[in-house]
């Protein structure tokens, strides 16, 4: 099920379809790896300017609406709205799962280990293949590609922020067989408790934006650009 968002087609079913589409698919050895965007107004508006982060949304099997941004910029155009489907509600569902295989990639070494336990603690039946924090040189990708390989993952979760993640998780697409790359952000930083998630009150609201503002200060400077681009690429300008 999708509905589009000028050329990018989003996924519009329930999360439980998405889980099921996604188990399915890491359950058939036939598949190559595959990609799933979590599609916020900045990732968007930037992948028109930065051709590299443009093929790579454009080569994900799934693209999720994250962003309420997102769900507007639909709304605006005519467009039947898609229900958003984030990383940090969709990363427990899969943790759910038994037998699935982890690996982690993002933030620092220490919150990568705390989120390992965690996701230890909280969804037992997890298997964690293995982990690594972000830092690293792109040079590196091969040798973790290497690592990946031996791994054999299911599920690749990366959470450096975009565009970096989306670089990555391209690049190492080509060299693996294979397993489910997600974008997701914070969200290792959210399952090791080094940030917190919004009330969920906020989340139904929409307004989760609002929280990172007030936890991040910083992200409003990034705001107050995306805002005006945002509006030109909606109208096409």
């Amino acid at each position: 099920m999708t509905h589009s968002l000028r050329d990018l087609p989003l996924f519009s079913g329930s999360y439980s379809d998405l889980v099921q589409e996604i188990q399915e698919y890491v359950q058939n050895s036939a598949n190559p790896p595959a990609h799933l965007v979590t599609l916020n107004p900045e990732i968007w508006v930037d992948s028109v300017s930065n051709p590299i982060l443009n093929t790579a949304i454009h080569s994900a099997r799934w693209i999720t609406a994250d962003g309420v941004g997102i769900v507007l910029g639909q709304r605006l155009l005519g467009i039947t709205p898609s229900p958003r489907r984030t990383g940090s509600d969709l990363t427990p569902e899969l943790l759910k799962i038994p037998s699935l295989r982890f690996f982690l990639m993002g933030s620092t070494r220490d919150v990568v280990d705390a989120a390992i336990k965690f996701i230890q603690t909280h969804y037992p039946n997890a298997i964690i293949a293995g982990h690594r924090d972000g830092f690293f040189p792109l040079t590196d990708l091969p040798k973790i590609a290497e690592t990946l390989r031996q791994c054999h993952p299911d599920i690749i979760l990366v959470g450096m922020g975009s565009p970096r993640q989306d670089v990555v998780i391209a690049e190492l697409k080509k060299s693996v067989s294979h397993g489910v790359f997600i974008g997701v952000g914070g969200v290792i930083d959210m399952l090791a408790g080094t940030v917190k998630r919004s009330p969920k009150w906020m989340q139904t609201m929409g307004i989760e934006w609002l929280w990172r503002l007030t936890l991040q200060p910083h992200r409003i400077a990034r705001l107050l650009k995306t805002i005006p681009r945002f509006i030109r690429v909606i109208w096409g300008s």
